[in-house]
Parts: structure tokens; sequence; C-alpha cells
């Protein structure tokens, strides 16, 4: 891969180009995004309605939160994460202005 690497980069300089690469890893945004929101929507226990359902898919736009979602194995690891986090979310002032679901 290297060597491939070092073969592009002397031939853009040869030709004086510009090239873009953009990265995928696994699931591309949208795909991650669609599994998040069937997970959140599939929580036994929670009404689609829900104001935690809604507080979660406010969370989405952070890929990190994503991530997370998509790993945390029980609906209830999901739905006591997402308490945690919305209730550090309404503290106040006083609470810290980033908390990780961990």
């Amino acid at each position: 891969m290297a060597s491939s690497m070092e073969n592009l980069a002397s031939s853009v300089k040869l030709q004086q180009r510009e090239v873009r690469v953009h990265h995928e890893y696994g699931d591309s945004a949208s795909d991650c995004i669609r599994k998040c929101m069937a997970r959140l929507y599939s929580l036994q226990g929670l009404d689609r309605q829900d104001p935690l359902i809604l507080y979660g898919m406010s969370l989405m736009d952070n890929p990190a939160n994503q991530a997370i979602l998509l790993q945390l194995p029980t609906d209830a690891d999901v739905i006591t994460r997402l308490r945690i986090k919305k209730s550090h979310s309404m503290a106040g002032p006083s609470a810290p202005t980033h908390v990780t679901w961990f």
C-alpha cells in the first residue's frame, strides 16, 4: 500500500494536479444514522414518542454517539446511558459542558 501511495504522489507531482481522497470506514454516514434510528425506535419499554427517544435522536449528529449507541449490548444499557446523558445536560451551569456516554 505504501508503494502505491508513493507512486500516486509521484504521479500527481509530475502532472501538477490535486488529488482528493475520501475515506469510508464501514457503513456510510446515512446507513449508520439509519441503524441508530432503528435502534432507538425499537427500544423495549419506550413508546416511539417518548421524550427519551427524541432526546437520543438529537444526539445522532455526533459520530461518537452513533458508534456507542450501536455497540451497547442491551436496550436497558441504551436507556440507562440516555437517561444519564440527559440528566447531565439538564443539570445546569455547574455541570460539565461535555459529558461522554461513559
